[in-house]
């Protein structure tokens, strides 16, 4: 029967207390046989070391209680420590992309673009910022709602832009992961638009909501 990892661990203890005893009897010459002393030194030590076996069984434990401490961390059972301070983008980088976004904003995708914005395969990592959010503004004009709401486009392209200032430069939750949460919607209100958008108050409900998942990450640290 394979040792448990407390079986082990007492083991240990065990041997490494007698390994102790039989150095003080070879520094304090009781045996009054030096060598004799020094072999059952080493002979204590060596019955001291796990076979393999027992090694593996003392990783797995290990391993559970890591796994564990890291499934508590969500319940603040354990703490970790603190990683580095968010960044945030600088505004001369925000002042530049408006300004590109701005020159942009009045032309219109071809029609290829615009088919692709409705694929999950679409890859925002090919545009810039600025393209990005104009891909944004796309979006909302695709869906009919500037027309349905009476949004005012430059309040719209303020909106949009207000939007990508406030995303901080973090690995997962920035503004890239922002426009793939909106296009992956955007993808089912194409389809839910054309069946139900006869009803005004769903309507509004799909705006509600494109809009709400552009904005869900705002600052995240």
């Amino acid at each position: 029967m394979r040792a448990s990892a407390t079986d082990i661990e007492t083991n240990a203890l065990n041997g490494a207390r007698d390994a102790i005893v039989a150095s003080n009897n070879v520094n304090n010459g009781n045996n009054g046989n030096n060598e004799y002393s020094i072999l059952q030194l080493n002979n204590t030590i060596i019955q001291c070391h796990f076979n393999d076996d027992d090694f593996r069984a003392l990783v797995k434990d290990l391993k559970r209680k890591v796994e564990y401490t890291e499934r508590m961390n969500w319940l603040c059972l354990s703490k970790r420590p603190l990683g580095p301070p968010h960044r945030k983008s600088s505004l001369p980088k925000h002042q530049e992309v408006k300004r590109r976004f701005l020159e942009i904003c009045d032309t219109t995708f071809s029609e290829e673009v615009r088919a692709a914005l409705r694929l999950p395969a679409f890859d925002s990592y090919e545009w810039s910022d600025a393209d990005v959010i104009h891909l944004m503004q796309t979006m909302f004009v695709e869906l009919g709602f500037i027309e349905k709401f009476s949004i005012p486009v430059d309040t719209l392209r303020e909106w949009l832009y207000e939007v990508y200032k406030h995303y901080n430069e973090v690995p997962f939750h920035n503004f890239r992961h922002c426009f793939c949460v909106a296009q992956m919607v955007s993808q089912t209100l194409y389809i839910l638009y054309n069946i139900i958008l006869y009803i005004y108050q769903t309507s509004c409900t799909l705006s509600n909501l494109n809009s709400y998942v552009l904005c869900y990450n705002l600052s995240f640290p």
